[in-house]
């Protein structure tokens, strides 16, 4: 027996929508908040530059954001042909992003496994996703 039509009532019912939203908003926070205070722990100096300057929190919070986003990928199958890097993903076929893969990618970000504090294109990250299914609690999450 399947479980995409009980994912399907899941996801899409109200009580569904809520649950969901519950728990990406219990589970992300404290994964990122673990990484970030492990990442101060070792780094003293970036401790210290944040603590003397608090104006550069933002910009550390969407590097932080990039090298451990919460989520490690999205799932989706296509719906028609798709033609990437020579190779073609044929309709109902799986695809994973997986999302600290494309955070690190270095054709996107210069030394992609360092801390860059003002990297320029630290908001290109994929910590939130993108498009439709973006994380609807993004605003909030950057408070």
């Amino acid at each position: 027996m399947s479980c995409f039509p009980v994912l399907k009532q899941i996801l899409t019912s109200p009580s569904g929508c809520l649950r969901q939203a519950l728990v990406v908003g219990v589970v992300a926070p404290p994964v990122l908040i673990g990484s970030i205070c492990h990442h101060l722990s070792v780094d003293k100096d970036l401790q210290k530059r944040l603590r003397d300057d608090e104006a550069l929190i933002p910009s550390a919070m969407e590097e932080f954001l990039r090298l451990y986003s919460p989520y490690r990928g999205f799932a989706r199958t296509t719906t028609k042909d798709v033609h990437l890097h020579g190779e073609t993903i044929r309709p109902r076929e799986p695809v994973t992003l997986c999302y600290t893969a494309a955070n690190r990618d270095p054709e996107i970000f210069n030394d992609p496994d360092e801390f860059i504090m003002g990297r320029p294109n630290a908001t290109a990250h994929m910590g939130f996703g993108r498009g439709k299914h973006r994380c609807a609690g993004m605003p909030l999450a950057r408070l």
